[in-house]
């Protein structure tokens, strides 16, 4: 992280895991650059979903809100609403 910090990007770091290990293959920060750039995307998108869910879940109880009134005494259906 100290890397990033520095430099702006974590290309230096391959270096120092290939001295660790010559036997790698591949770029073991590729992944973790792809998740850290799309973190904001991963944000919204999770946001979108939660307000999605809970709008569809306020719907519902004020679409069904006016059934409980055939299982209420009539003087708590004013309650309801």
């Amino acid at each position: 992280m100290g890397y990033l910090n520095a430099n702006g990007n974590v290309d230096g770091t391959k270096a120092k895991f290939l001295a660790l290990n010559p036997d790698l293959k591949g770029d073991p920060c590729a992944e973790w650059k792809e998740i850290y750039d799309n973190s904001f995307l991963f944000i919204l998108i999770t946001g979108v979903l939660i307000g999605g869910i809970n709008g569809i879940a306020v719907f519902l109880f004020e679409a069904l809100a006016p059934f409980g009134k055939c299982m209420t005494w009539p003087g708590e259906n004013l309650g309801t609403f």
